[in-house]
């Protein structure tokens, strides 16, 4: 109830909230204390009601955000916040942390048919680190623990340095996967034709 409220108090003002992640997803209405400190500023997009009184919101994360002071906990949490800007160091070391991360992604999204269309477009079309960076974050199958870590870091040299790695790992498993599939389709293929084989043998000697 409490996070219905505020959606249907956002959806009527300027649609702006502040998303944080909760220490334990298992607490209804989760105190000041469990929350964590970094999160997006973010912008509503949809909001759809169901009759079982659910209700599914799409959301647009547009700023990193670090909440300074809590004033309310009450019909919701409510806080005072501060911006977290991108801090960027332009030098050759980046651009090239920035060029090998874009050809390792363009290799990942070959391999992974789950990626739409839409990222890959915004993948060939990203040239700012931060977006850049924030875009492989979001679609790369991490954990929780590991989002927050990146979220949390403003340095996009050192968001890409922690990036590199799990973009390294998530395209060996995905060629792996693929190596893996490939082999299982030749032997059902071969299965079977050694099967078809038999019958014809069969079929003629009878």
């Amino acid at each position: 109830p409490q996070s219905t409220k505020l959606i249907d108090d956002v959806v009527a003002g300027d649609r702006l909230l502040g998303v944080m992640l909760q220490r334990n997803a298992e607490a209804e209405n989760p105190a000041p204390a469990e929350m964590y400190e970094v999160g997006c500023a973010a912008r509503v997009l949809k909001m759809l009601k169901f009759p079982d009184n659910t209700v599914r919101v799409l959301v647009e994360g547009l700023w990193r955000v670090r909440t300074r002071e809590y004033t309310s906990t009450d019909p919701y949490l409510i806080a005072k916040f501060d911006l977290i800007k991108d801090v960027l160091e332009d030098s050759v070391e980046l651009t090239a942390m920035m060029r090998n991360a874009q050809s390792q992604f363009q290799e990942i999204i070959k391999l992974s048919p789950a990626l739409s269309e839409q990222v890959k477009i915004a993948a060939m079309n990203t040239e700012e680190p931060g977006h850049f960076a924030d875009l492989v974050a979001v679609n790369l199958n991490l954990g929780l623990d590991e989002r927050q870590k990146l979220l949390e870091t403003a340095s996009v040299k050192e968001r890409l340095t922690r990036l590199l790695p799990m973009l390294n790992r998530e395209q060996e498993v995905l060629t792996l996967s693929s190596k893996i599939q490939t082999e299982v389709a030749t032997s059902i293929s071969k299965t079977q034709r050694d099967f078809f084989l038999r019958e014809q043998m069969r079929a003629i000697q009878r």
